[in-house]
């Protein structure tokens, strides 16, 4: 048996009534307490594993370190000297080249070898100055290379002082080759000195860097191994949670949909029901095991079922829908209009497998809605097609709303009376009195009150017309506005001669 098919069987259970039986909470406690000594385990090992590891590391990287320190040094010495010697062959280049041509040699040429070979022999002795026996030989270097600057030296300035007379300089060959040679002989000690010293250091780290490579190696496959069987362990105690989650889940969604009275369901991807719970009952009259199996078309009313095929519930619609209105028929025949919300699951390979989704029974709702709809459409049709003409107003006395006969009644159109005021429509001396009783009404929690009032129309007449207030009150029984009915009065409408005492009315 699968674990959709136990899951539907619990929940079959539930919808009779039947309480699933507590067999995951034992099995996920054992797992719990399984993962946790495992994992108190594993990180005991990873952690004891991980420090010696480090140890090993750090002997080994340390020796590495100083190898390769060694090895730059070497490598910098045997430069160093490199370009000692370079810089020594450049001076007596210049020499010559001074000697030959005099002042026409270039004299900052032979300033800037200078420098070059003294910064060149300060460096050497820096990086020497650690081995006493490269010391010794760097210093006798120093001596020999300074006795040598001071030579050139001389003979570039004899030179400069009897340009035309070469033969007053002092020029021994044989002991210019000496020192030549004797400051390459000692360049090349320290070379090779340098050298060695890499030769034998740097087998050393190999050796050294092998063996740490070997024993991390051995640490990886350790700490994988041990990683490994973690994440197995810890997956397979995951799972068994979720599981054991999803069933307290569903549990619980099943709990709260039964007792809130929506309908939960699941469908198949052709539509079919899998699982009901009982709130169908209340919802159609059917059990939840009558409508197992059955497509939701047969429970649809015949005109809805038509315009339900071109909507969800479909391999080519794959979106989740909310508050979608479907019409079903009431097992006793009547019409039961739902809400219904729903999403789909899908499998590995992006196609449908089943809906999940909820109904919720509006059909009062949308009964009081249509009975709230015509309602309000016959005060509509009573206020346009009323024998008295009516309007509203504010506390203010500003005009809200009004039907046709008001406007037959004054001689305007409705255009003319946006924005106004009762008051400027009012005759001038009626005009207190009729403020008076809006007042009253108003704020002296009258309900009603009538009174004869003058009102000016448009084309000049005076027209009487008797006035009924009605007060309209919101929930809190605080006053919101003014119901007015507006009928002829007992006077005949008058010309009033000259201009009008008061008009509301542009001229």
């Amino acid at each position: 048996m699968t674990m959709q098919d136990e899951t539907l069987r619990d929940k079959s259970r539930s919808a009779h009534g039947d309480e699933p039986e507590a067999t995951g909470e034992p099995n996920a406690s054992f797992s719990e307490q399984s993962q946790r000594r495992f994992v108190n385990v594993a990180v005991i090992t990873c952690v004891g594993l991980l420090l010696w590891l480090s140890l090993v590391s750090y002997q080994n990287m340390e020796k590495f370190i100083d190898a390769t320190d060694q090895r730059y040094h070497a490598y910098r010495v045997s430069r160093i000297s490199q370009e000692l010697l370079y810089a020594l062959r450049e001076l007596e280049s210049v020499q010559r080249e001074f000697l030959l041509f005099g002042e026409q040699g270039d004299v900052s040429r032979y300033y800037q070898v200078r420098r070059d070979l003294r910064e060149a022999i300060d460096r050497l002795q820096s990086d020497t100055a650690e081995f006493e026996s490269q010391r010794i030989r760097v210093d006798a270097l120093r001596s020999l290379i300074g006795e040598r600057m001071r030579v050139i030296a001389t003979r570039i300035s004899d030179r400069r002082l009897t340009p035309r007379d070469m033969t007053k300089l002092s020029l021994d060959p044989q002991a210019e080759r000496a020192a030549q040679d004797r400051i390459q002989s000692i360049a090349a000690e320290v070379r090779n000195t340098a050298l060695r010293t890499l030769s034998d250091e740097h087998l050393l780290a190999l050796k050294n860097r092998q063996r740490f490579l070997y024993t991390f190696a051995f640490a990886d496959f350790l700490a994988l191994g041990v990683i490994t069987t973690l994440i197995i362990w810890y997956q397979r105690s995951l799972r068994l949670r979720d599981l054991y989650a999803r069933h307290e889940s569903e549990k619980r969604f099943h709990q709260v949909a039964t007792m809130t009275g929506e309908w939960f369901w699941e469908q198949d991807a052709q539509g079919r029901f899998l699982y009901s719970n009982e709130a169908v009952k209340a919802v159609l009259g059917y059990e939840p095991r009558e409508i197992i199996g059955k497509s939701y078309f047969d429970l649809f009313t015949r005109a809805a079922r038509e315009r339900a095929l071109r909507m969800a519930y479909s391999q080519g619609d794959k979106r989740r829908f909310a508050r979608l209105i479907n019409h079903y028929q009431h097992k006793d025949g009547r019409e039961v209009t739902t809400e219904s919300t729903g999403i789909p699951a899908f499998n590995d390979q992006g196609q449908i497998v089943k809906w999940r989704g909820v109904e919720v029974d509006i059909t009062a709702r949308r009964l009081n809605e249509e009975a709230i709809r015509e309602r309000d459409e016959i005060l509509r049709l009573t206020f346009e097609h009323a024998s008295i003409g009516i309007a509203t107003t504010d506390l203010e006395g500003r005009l809200l709303s009004f039907n046709p006969l008001f406007c037959e009644l004054l001689g305007c159109h409705a255009e003319d009376l946006q924005g106004r005021s009762l008051w400027d429509l009012t005759y001038a001396d009626d005009l207190s009195p009729l403020q008076e009783r809006f007042r009253a009404v108003t704020w002296a929690h009258k309900p009603r009150a009538e009174l004869q009032s003058r009102f000016q129309t448009r084309n000049g007449l005076v027209r009487t017309l008797r006035v009924r207030f009605e007060l309209a009150r919101d929930a809190g029984q605080r006053p919101k506005y003014l119901v007015l009915a507006f009928s002829p009065g007992t006077e005949t409408p008058q010309v009033v001669e000259g201009p009008p005492p008061r008009t509301g009315f542009s001229t």
